[in-house]
């Protein structure tokens, strides 16, 4: 394994200086970054899917016990748009509510047929496959 390092800025709120830390990363195999990779391009493929694909109507009448699903799709949204644009890297609280979010659509997704289905389903599965700790590089927040 190699060892490499990475700098983490926390903003500041105009009154403070930002806090600058380092953050010691332990890259995987070789084997393991293609498979990285891989699971990359597919999140990537989905992810521009999805930006193509309308809001299913349905998704406003879903009973939001579980959650709204406009909420979540929207916080869903911002985590894997960072994982996107960082090239397969989430920070620890992305993933964290990316996960939680996922959980909650598990929830919704029985009552779901036809494209809400198919539109939850696709969240859930990127979210699945940029969870995954073996396959997806992520740092700690």
């Amino acid at each position: 394994m190699a060892l490499t390092w990475a700098f983490c800025a926390e903003p500041g709120d105009g009154n403070r200086s930002r806090a600058v830390s380092i953050v010691w990363l332990f890259l995987p195999p070789r084997s393991v970054s293609r498979m990285n990779e891989a699971v990359l391009d597919e999140v990537t493929a989905l992810w521009t899917e999805h930006l193509g694909a309308p809001w299913p109507e349905e998704l406003y009448r879903v009973d939001d016990s579980d959650g709204d699903v406009v909420e979540i799709d929207g916080a869903m949204a911002g985590c894997i748009s960072a994982y996107v644009q960082k090239r397969g890297m989430l920070d620890a609280k992305r993933s964290r509510i990316l996960q939680a979010c996922a959980r909650d659509l598990q929830k919704v997704l029985p009552r779901l047929r036809g494209d809400g289905a198919q539109y939850v389903r696709r969240l859930i599965r990127m979210a699945d496959l940029i969870g995954r700790p073996e396959q997806a590089a992520t740092s700690s927040s």
